[in-house]
């Protein structure tokens, strides 16, 4: 749990600006809400590119590259929020 809840204090500190966190429309239209990511790809997918660097995901969206550590809180998180 307190893995969850790092990786949904960083999501809401860096992500919450275009994507919706809980329920709702995302604030950016071109952004998922992050409930909805598994409906695209396993979550899995997005350890590197948050590793690495996510250069595009939608438009307007900032580079964003995180720790191994926080990487691992992220994906946690997003797995604990999806729907079906």
């Amino acid at each position: 749990m307190a893995l969850q809840r790092h990786g949904k204090e960083l999501v809401v500190k860096y992500c919450a600006r275009c994507h919706a966190i809980g329920l709702g429309a995302s604030p950016h239209r071109g952004a998922p809400p992050f409930r909805t990511l598994a409906h695209r790809y396993p979550i899995e997918w997005l350890e590197e590119a948050l590793g690495e660097g996510i250069v595009t995901g939608h438009p307007h969206m900032p580079e964003f590259r995180f720790s191994a550590g926080d990487v691992g809180a992220i994906i946690a998180y997003l797995k604990s929020v999806q729907t079906r």
